[in-house]
């Protein structure tokens, strides 16, 4: 019987599994172990590993809400890193260098960079998961890519994020008619009111409105033109229902900029058409506001004295009093968002290993500024605003060139509705730090890989 390579790496692994056991802790030997079978697994099916990460994704940061099962959610990084070593190693021993040397790619490499230095920066206070958080999905991105140009279908991406938003549209329906003494809550003055925030799998309203914001455009697309209109168009109401119940302002701002991203998108070839759906938003944008409790939401975006919106008001002072000019370029390193040592915030790879989930929690919820650009700002300064917008840039201008040589059809509005995400989480940026919010910057590369593909399609045709 011939032993492979990846054979002997596997019970190497456990062997390190049970060493760890006896030496280091149970909890410890247990996660080297799953994180062997898991990587076993993703390294020979990577396109059947990724699609189970797109519909296993949104329901993972319910495991948080446990004790031991919470770890098992880092499970998905070893799974991520076999994906990419099966995909990416074999692109770039053949040379394939053109699926790494576009706008995008050159922004990744750029965004990567920046925050390693601002992770080598921050010292002795640097924040293993502020790294991994940003460039862990990075090579998703080129996997995506590489497996979706090489023939895989992409509507099997499609199915497989419809099958994630139907368990969270499930346990979103338990959540509100079962448990909603559970429920985060939100003030509502003017019926002085605490009303439940639904959250459904994502372990916080703002993140379940995030990751609809990064959907809904998708969904709201394939109602119009899929072969199943009527599913996707309850989807797509289902999920605006849903993001409503959050009671989350950048959520709410956010589907709205998509919304008339995607309207203009799909009608600029029929004014008519575009007049048509503009008035039918406006008509429920003002239904919406005859409710008092979205016009009170609505109006703590504006109040000064809002406890977030104070928040925001501090960090940008302290940006404007105490920023020289090194920080202003380079920032004061990943995880230092501030001068007080209380916010500051230390976490070490082993304390990740040792499945410490209480320090991850305690670790990455004191880094948090609810504003992503300020954020970037602060941790790896305007070289960090600059990775970030050409990132941006980079994968609008590939969905744009892409679509612009494209019939009308399921390729062009998944573009379409990529952008119109896109849009709306780059509004949404500045409630909440976004870059950071799972699974939603998972889904935003995987879809930029499926994007990217399309773009070479274009180039090949035209050729």
């Amino acid at each position: 019987m011939k032993i492979s390579a990846e054979d002997i790496a596997f019970f190497g692994a456990l062997a390190a599994a049970a060493f760890a056991g006896l030496f280091v802790g149970a909890n410890t030997g247990m996660m080297i172990a799953a994180a062997a079978l898991v990587a076993l697994a993703a390294y020979r099916k990577p396109w059947e590993a990724l699609l189970v990460l797109l519909f296993a994704a949104p329901v993972l940061p319910l495991m948080k809400a446990t004790g031991f099962l919470s770890a098992g959610t880092l499970l998905k990084d070893f799974a991520i890193a076999a994906i990419a070593a099966r995909v990416m190693l074999p692109a770039l021993g053949a040379r394939n260098w053109r699926y790494f040397t576009d706008r995008l790619s050159l922004a990744a490499y750029f965004l990567a960079a920046v925050s390693l230095a601002g992770f080598i920066s921050a010292g002795g206070n640097a924040m293993v998961l502020r790294l991994r958080d940003i460039i862990l999905y990075l090579p998703l991105f080129w996997s995506a890519r590489i497996m979706i140009g090489g023939g895989r279908p992409s509507r099997d991406i499609i199915r497989a994020l419809a099958a994630g938003f139907a368990a969270v549209a499930a346990a979103g329906l338990i959540q509100w008619f079962v448990f909603p003494e559970g429920m985060v809550r939100r003030f509502i003055a003017d019926s002085s009111l605490w009303v439940p925030r639904l959250s459904a799998t994502l372990a916080h309203p703002n993140n379940l409105g995030a990751y609809l914001v990064m959907l809904t455009p998708l969904l709201a697309a394939l109602a119009l033109f899929s072969a199943r209109k009527r599913i996707f168009a309850a989807a797509a109401i289902a999920a605006l229902l849903m993001a409503y119940l959050t009671y989350s302002r950048g959520a709410w701002l956010g589907i709205a900029v998509a919304a008339v991203v995607l309207i203009f998108l799909v009608t600029q070839r029929n004014a008519r058409r575009r007049t048509g759906a503009a008035l039918l938003l406006l008509a429920a944008a003002a239904a919406a506001l005859t409710i008092p409790r979205t016009r009170s939401v609505i109006g703590t975006a504006l109040d000064l004295d809002y406890a977030s919106n104070r928040e925001r008001a501090d960090i940008l002072m302290m940006i404007v009093s105490d920023t020289d000019a090194r920080s202003a370029i380079i920032g004061r390193g990943l995880g230092r968002i501030d001068f007080s040592a209380t916010r500051n915030a230390s976490l070490g790879a082993i304390d990740i290993l040792k499945a410490d989930a209480d320090a991850v929690r305690t670790a990455k919820a004191k880094t948090f500024t609810d504003n992503a650009v300020l954020k970037a700002f602060l941790e790896t300064g305007v070289l960090g605003i600059a990775a970030y917008g050409l990132a941006i840039y980079g994968a609008l201008y590939a969905a744009a060139s892409a679509a612009r040589t494209k019939v009308l059809g399921r390729g062009v509005i998944f573009l379409y509705a990529y952008i119109a995400a896109t849009a709306g989480l780059f509004a949404l940026s500045f409630f909440l730090d976004v870059p950071e919010v799972f699974p939603v910057q998972l889904y935003w590369w995987i879809a930029s890989g499926a994007v990217a593909a399309i773009s070479d399609e274009r180039k090949t045709d035209a050729a």
